[in-house]
């Protein structure tokens, strides 16, 4: 008799995904500046390690804090007895009026619609548990947190189609890519419950313009879906920002440039703390020291359609990875296009003309 479920056996967890074994690989070999200045340097993980001073040099200043104190009274049998499953109706206040803080006091929350999660990976699972049955679709712009993969999908049995953004326009969500990922999904039998986006993206960092948020609410009116939005590093990077960050090539990876765009309060500290993830390709895999390309599993639907880097044009550096294509080669191809289909126009009614004034003459 089998002791664990297929659920928790099943390799559906993602974990054997070349992103999470990018973290392994760090682990086995961290980059300090001192003792191991030939390590790893940890690309795949968005924290802001600058704050620590400011968190330490705070919490000196208010020991009842750290000591679970308030006013100098310990309120420990407060936090240690049963709360309200939504979370501390204190801490959900205290939350409401940082978030409001942050994004400048432009908009306001209500404490009692906040539900508190022990962090954005078990709120998104969470959702998808509220939202989708086994088998139900949720779409996602590309590219998107390879962490997805596991957080929205192992459990939940939930699946993700992605709407296939292009390097062209900066990435941005387009009409007719959300029509054709909500019709790919019809195609694989999968009814679509809603749209996931990241805001500001990861692993771009850009921010989600208006007429991107107008086509969203549109869309999923339309569809009668539900439209989710990680805002997780909302908080990292001056809000209502143009577009500024220009995707480039490292090392086999494709990141994003640090937006010029911050915050004013300690612009320095955030726009250095902010670190964007890789771009792996579910489909690669590092084992041995060298990567190889996973064969497409035939039983995943999903998987056969390339569930994360989707944009048409790769580079084979060794192995096939996720690169990105400068919107200027764009341009250029655009107008030389352009430049050669007037040429041939102009040539094709001189040489009409000619042959009419010849045919007249005869």
């Amino acid at each position: 008799m089998k002791q664990l479920s297929t659920k928790v056996t099943s390799n559906g967890h993602g974990q054997d995904s070349s992103y999470f074994l990018g973290w392994e690989e760090y682990e086995k070999n961290p980059y300090d500046e001192i003792k191991n200045p030939n390590g790893m340097i940890q690309m795949g993980l968005a924290e802001n390690q600058l704050c620590f001073d400011l968190i330490e040099s705070w919490l000196a200043k208010n020991p009842d804090a750290a000591s679970l104190k308030r006013n100098g009274q310990s309120i420990f049998k407060e936090l240690a007895l049963f709360q309200d499953y939504h979370g501390m109706p204190e801490f959900k206040k205290a939350m409401a009026e940082f978030m409001e803080e942050i994004r400048g006091n432009r908009v306001t929350f209500n404490p009692k619609k906040i539900v508190l999660a022990a962090g954005s990976t078990s709120a998104n699972e969470t959702l998808m548990f509220c939202l989708a049955e086994p088998g139900d679709a949720f779409l996602l712009p590309t590219p998107y947190y390879p962490g997805f993969d596991r957080d929205l999908k192992w459990r939940t049995g939930a699946e993700i189609v992605p709407i296939h953004c292009s390097s062209s326009n900066g990435f941005q969500i387009t009409e007719s890519a959300l029509q054709q990922a909500y019709q790919q999904a019809h195609k694989l039998g999968l009814k679509v419950k809603g749209v996931l986006v990241t805001n500001p993206s990861n692993p771009l960092g850009t921010a989600l313009t208006r007429r991107e948020l107008n086509l969203l609410v549109d869309f999923i009116t339309s569809k009668n879906i539900h439209l989710i939005s990680d805002e997780i590093y909302s908080g990292t990077k001056k809000h209502l920002c143009k577009r500024e960050t220009q995707p480039r090539l490292v090392q086999k990876e494709a990141v994003a440039e640090p937006t010029k765009c911050v915050s004013k309060q300690r612009a320095e500290r955030r726009e250095h703390a902010w670190s964007p993830r890789p771009a792996y390709s579910t489909r690669l895999k590092y084992n041995d020291g060298a990567w190889t390309i996973l064969p497409q599993n035939t039983s995943d639907s999903i998987g056969m359609v390339d569930p994360i880097w989707t944009e048409r044009n790769r580079n084979s550096i060794g192995v096939q990875v996720y690169t990105v294509q400068h919107s200027a080669y764009d341009n250029a191809v655009l107008v030389a296009g352009i430049s050669v289909t007037t040429l041939a126009y102009i040539g094709i009614m001189v040489a009409k003309s000619f042959i009419t004034k010849a045919l007249k003459q005869d």
